[in-house]
């Protein structure tokens, strides 16, 4: 074969789907392309409208090899198609990213998956079309749900269709009305929702209710996002906005990329995909760290919902200016010990950096070397309220 001439998505997307499949096969295609359509129907939007209507019953892979392709109609595609996007940037093995994706979905278990009923009502569910299940594969779900009464039990089933029959599967549950020990689930669950509204954005066009609704959404539990960055500019220069606390603060500085194609769109539709698959908190703080390292270089980190830039061996927090006192307090002396005890919301920052600035509502608490060595009474109240705003 010899690559010659343009590139024909449509002749080839049409080729797919006029095959048949067996009813009791789950038809699927994969779609490769490294270059935006020349040939043919050139519109991104007629062509995933045309797939819509064509595809039937198959399910649509999406491989983007390389920055020159059209973002938009991939993820419109797999997104019609009930399947997913991967994007492969270059330098990376495209053979790979194929291999693993066919080793996935070669051992169909369930399609057209839903929840069919349980003992409350659910909202706001990510995935919100849950995706067909293979063999081998762990499939997440988060959502928020209501009951009727404190603790709600009762039977939650899912229905799905194999062989081209329906099947049924139940198991006992219990909804609490608290569950304070898990804890991480709800930014898990704010990180999906993010990702969906973020695709929708990509998809539809930019929607200011959207826009407000993922800034909302990061503020609240922590999390980054294109429309919820910090502007980093020289240490003693950061943008502030309204509110501290462990939050962010919300910036225009990084937007949603106004074009469909080229490096910038590719990355933020890697990062919607990360946010909106995200199954555990190891997976989360990665994406964070992309966007972060994208953003601000190495010498960034996000914790706990503040970002951090590191300046000459000191991290310090970015919601620091200068006009906040700071309060020198030496690691692991009896003022450290009392001052953790009274403020254990710093444990987090001190265990992950040792040396380190934070940021409160009216004063900044800095762990280093030649800080106080014990507090008074007083002295301890007076931080708290410092920090805390009390």
């Amino acid at each position: 074969l010899q690559a010659n001439g343009g590139t024909n998505i449509e002749g080839a997307l049409d080729e797919a789907f006029r095959l048949d499949s067996d009813a009791e096969r789950l038809p699927m295609v994969i779609f490769l392309t490294d270059g935006l359509p020349s040939v043919g129907e050139e519109n991104p939007e007629a062509l995933a409208a045309q797939a819509e209507r064509t595809r039937d019953n198959a399910r649509v892979f999406a491989f983007g090899v390389g920055f020159d392709v059209n973002t938009y109609l991939l993820d419109r595609l797999s997104d019609a198609g009930r399947g997913a996007t991967q994007y492969v940037r270059p330098g990376e093995d495209v053979e790979e990213a194929v291999g693993q994706m066919v080793q996935k979905v070669r051992h169909p278990v369930l399609a057209d998956l839903e929840i069919a009923d349980g003992p409350v009502q659910f909202t706001e569910v990510y995935p919100e079309r849950l995706p067909d299940l293979f063999a081998g594969e762990e499939l997440v779900v988060f959502g928020r749900y209501r009951a009727r009464r404190r603790d709600a039990r009762g039977e939650l089933a899912i229905s799905g269709r194999r062989n081209n029959r329906s099947e049924r599967y139940a198991a006992a549950t219990v909804f609490p009305e608290h569950a304070n020990a898990n804890d991480f689930i709800p930014q898990l669950w704010a990180s999906r929702k993010i990702g969906y509204l973020s695709q929708s954005i990509r998809l539809n066009g930019p929607d200011e209710e959207l826009i407000e609704e993922i800034r909302e959404t990061a503020l609240k539990y922590g999390l980054l996002s294109e429309y919820t960055a910090y502007l980093v500019q020289e240490p003693t220069e950061v943008a502030m906005g309204e509110g501290r606390g462990g939050r962010l603060t919300a910036f225009d500085a990084v937007a949603a990329p106004a074009t469909a194609s080229g490096a910038v769109a590719v990355n933020a539709a890697e990062q919607s995909r990360a946010r909106r698959e995200a199954k555990s908190k190891g997976e989360l703080e990665e994406v964070d760290r992309d966007m972060l390292g994208r953003a601000h270089g190495p010498n960034a980190r996000h914790v706990a919902g503040r970002l951090f830039h590191e300046v000459d061996g000191l991290w310090t927090d970015m919601m620091h200016t200068d006009s906040l006192e700071i309060v020198e307090i030496a690691p692991f002396s009896d003022a450290y010990f009392k001052v953790l005890e009274r403020i254990p919301e710093l444990t987090e920052y001190i265990t992950e950096f040792g040396e380190v600035l934070v940021a409160g509502n009216t004063m900044s608490i800095k762990f280093a070397d030649g800080g106080e060595d014990s507090v008074s009474p007083l002295r301890l109240s007076r931080l708290e309220e410092g920090f805390r705003g009390k």
